[in-house]
């Protein structure tokens, strides 16, 4: 079965790019353009990782990553064009506990590096159920 990934971000080319490199890699890809999306799409499909693009109108990423944290477990990858320290770090040790992981990558990375930090992401999950076992 395909891993379902959904993609946050206002910005629909950078989302369209995105669901294009992952799709190509076996993915399937659902797209939105705020956390208040993200959140509608995450109570009607399930999801095995959330890219969430920090600054969205509606509702932000970390506001999102928040309210995701209170109800689900999957990783979650911010994607930022701020690539300062500070802002990684806020966005680390908002969901680094034991209910999900989170991960931050900036615009700048290349669409394969990309592409491995969600197979990676998507493989830990996956190695985690069978520890559960």
């Amino acid at each position: 079965m395909k891993q379902r990934i959904l993609v946050a971000d206002d910005e629909p080319d950078i989302r369209n790019l995105i669901a294009i490199y992952l799709q190509a890699e076996g993915f399937l890809v659902d797209q939105v353009s705020n956390g208040k999306e993200a959140l509608e799409a995450l109570k009607k499909n399930q999801y095995e990782l959330v890219l969430l693009d920090i600054m969205m109108p509606v509702m932000d990423g970390i506001e999102t990553l928040l309210r995701i944290r209170q109800e689900y477990t999957m990783p979650v990858i911010f994607l930022t064009a701020k690539s300062t320290e500070l802002d990684m770090i806020q966005g680390l040790t908002l969901g680094a506990d034991d209910s999900g992981s989170t991960f931050v990558i900036t615009l700048d990375m290349k669409p394969q590096h990309l592409v491995i930090s969600f197979t990676n992401a998507c493989d830990s999950i996956k190695e985690e159920d069978v520890d559960r076992l």
